[in-house]
């Protein structure tokens, strides 16, 4: 006898809704990837607090840098090879403009681009650097996407009690009027 007919695929299931009150917004962007040497560093040498501390560094003078928003800069790994931080760096697109946010994220990564000098300029300020020897190894630009999760402001509660004209209360005000 012929085998029997494979079996059909389970459903997956569908996906789940946020919480009320929240809100996820899925935010187009156009987005410059990176990959920045620092070669006067040794990994090898960073405690996890330094690390840590170099990461949130890092962060803050790219997004200085590029001037942007802290959470729309992302260290996606770091690496020895000297130390060696990727990134990406999301622009929001602005559909009211024709461009939308690419003329910043290209002069962003023509700035990365230009020079081992212009580069470590952008991590003078971060104390975790010191003196600083780098380049850029590699960037990129592409189409991306962020995704922004807020929680709505909660609704007060209402007052049952009103004010009236005078300004007082009329929660336990017992007049009533009536039309003939």
């Amino acid at each position: 006898p012929p085998p029997p007919p494979p079996s059909p695929p389970l459903a997956s299931p569908p996906p789940s809704l946020p919480p009320p009150g929240v809100v996820v917004t899925v935010v187009p962007t156009t987005m410059v990837e990176s990959s920045i040497e620092f070669v006067n560093m040794d990994l090898a040498t960073f405690t996890p607090t330094a690390l840590s501390a170099l990461e949130q560094d890092f962060k803050a003078q790219m997004a200085t840098a590029a001037g942007t928003d802290l959470s729309n800069v992302l260290v996606t790994s770091i690496t020895s090879g000297s130390v060696v931080v990727a990134s990406e760096v999301h622009f929001v697109v602005d559909t009211s403009t024709p461009d939308g946010a690419n003329a910043s994220a290209s002069d962003f990564m023509s700035m990365i681009n230009s020079g081992g000098e212009t580069v470590a300029a952008i991590f003078v300020a971060a104390p975790s650097f010191g003196e600083v020897e780098c380049r850029c190894l590699h960037s990129g630009m592409v189409e991306g996407s962020i995704t922004v999760v807020t929680q709505e402001a909660a609704v007060p509660p209402t007052n049952e009690a009103t004010l009236n004209e005078g300004g007082s209360s009329n929660e336990n005000s017992s007049s009533s009027s009536s039309s003939s």
